[in-house]
Parts: structure tokens; sequence; C-alpha cells
């Protein structure tokens, strides 16, 4: 049997640009009792971006993070997809470790058929 193979395309690019308070945010979550996905401005550089596509955080040229998105916020409004030029803002599964000039990539696995 021959082994599956997946193909990683990568879909878009984005640029993160500022970082977040996280003092301020833990502050708000201790008062408030609440919880809140961290979701710090973004510009889209390159491509479209979809909601739960697969996506990794590169800091200074290394992966840093690699997951899921869980939720794009435009205007503050949760969207589907985003296109290239525009902010937005995208809070990732599992991660909250955001700093200025960070990168994310988003990019869809596909699964390639092989033949014998």
């Amino acid at each position: 049997m021959l082994a599956i193979i997946f193909e990683e395309k990568s879909t878009a690019n984005t640029l993160v640009l500022s970082a977040l308070n996280k003092g301020l945010i833990l502050f708000w979550l201790l008062w408030n009792k609440k919880a809140v996905r961290i979701s710090p401005p973004l510009n889209i550089t390159e491509g479209e971006i979809k909601n739960k596509a697969k996506a990794r955080l590169i800091r200074d040229g290394a992966v840093v993070y690699t997951g899921e998105i869980s939720s794009i916020f435009r205007e503050k409004n949760q969207v589907k997809e985003v296109k290239s030029g525009l902010e937005c803002g995208i809070s990732l599964k599992d991660f909250i470790d955001f700093k200025e000039k960070d990168v994310i990539e988003a990019y869809l696995s596909e699964k390639i058929d092989r033949q014998i």
C-alpha cells in the first residue's frame, strides 16, 4: 500500500502591526471574569486568509507556532475570509504571545493521490 502524501499550499501571508498589552488584558479578564480571544491587528500582505485554515506563526525566521485559525475579525464583525491589502484581527487556537512584525502564514494541506 502506498503512503499518503500531503502537500501544503500557502494561501496568505500577514504581518502583525502592533502587539497587545497583555497586562491590561489580564486585568480585564480577572475583573470581568470572562474569556476573550486575543487578536492583534494584522495587514494581509498577499493572498486570502480564511477562517479555520491552518496557520504558522514565524518570528525572526523561525516557526514559533503551528496550528489553526480560530476566528477572524474585520471592523468588529466576525468574518469567514479577508482578501489581500485589508486589515483584520486573527486569533489562533491556543496561542496568545504575539509580537510586532510577526508573520502569520495561512496554508491548506491537500491530500495527493498516488498511482502505481
